[in-house]
């Protein structure tokens, strides 16, 4: 018999999580969703989706894009957002 691989494990999103994290955005979040959501680009993003372990702020899926808005809350522990940038 051959060696099989193994079937990677699934997680369910976290829904509960990244709808607090749309409710809880920043100004400049809101401002650049309302641009996204309004834009006349033929590009879609989608809020506050699980990449792994982190939530990105916006993501475009078709560009494999990701943009995320760090504000003052991020200069609480940057080694956090290096991590993150790093695995993104």
């Amino acid at each position: 018999m051959g060696k099989s691989t193994p079937m990677p494990t699934w997680t369910d999103r976290d829904t509960k999580r990244a709808r607090e994290l749309r409710n809880a955005a920043t100004p400049a979040e809101r401002a650049l969703w309302r641009h996204f959501a309004k834009s006349q680009l033929d590009v879609r993003f989608s809020r506050q989706m699980p990449v792994g372990a982190f939530f990105a702020d916006f993501l475009c899926r078709s560009h494999r894009l990701i943009v995320e808005v760090d504000g003052h809350s991020h200069d609480v522990q940057p080694w956090r957002d290096e991590a993150r940038d790093a695995y993104l």
